[in-house]
């Protein structure tokens, strides 16, 4: 199962992807009924209308770390066409 995700993953890195095909593949997966149902439990989950406490530092990380996991997904379904060589400034 490890090989094959690995191997899926490389072919997800390789650069003849462009972004509208990224673009269009989030949009095929969260466009759903399911996919929606999902990107609202990913919402409760990394707790973006929450607070965080401050007081503790790991959870500051942990908690900012989903959200800005779950805001490229955001950024993808919501952004408009970009040419090719443009990209929504953060790293895949």
């Amino acid at each position: 199962m490890i090989a094959e995700f690995l191997a899926a993953y490389a072919a997800l890195s390789a650069p003849e992807r462009t972004e509208a095909d990224r673009r269009a593949d989030f949009r095929a997966v969260f466009g759903t009924d399911q996919g929606q149902r999902v990107l609202l439990d990913l919402m409760k989950i990394a707790r973006v209308i929450e607070p965080v406490q401050a007081d503790d530092p790991i959870a500051l990380q942990r908690s900012d770390g989903m959200r800005g996991l779950l805001y490229v997904i955001l950024r993808y379904l919501t952004a408009e066409a970009l040419p090719d060589n443009k990209t929504l400034n953060h790293r895949i």
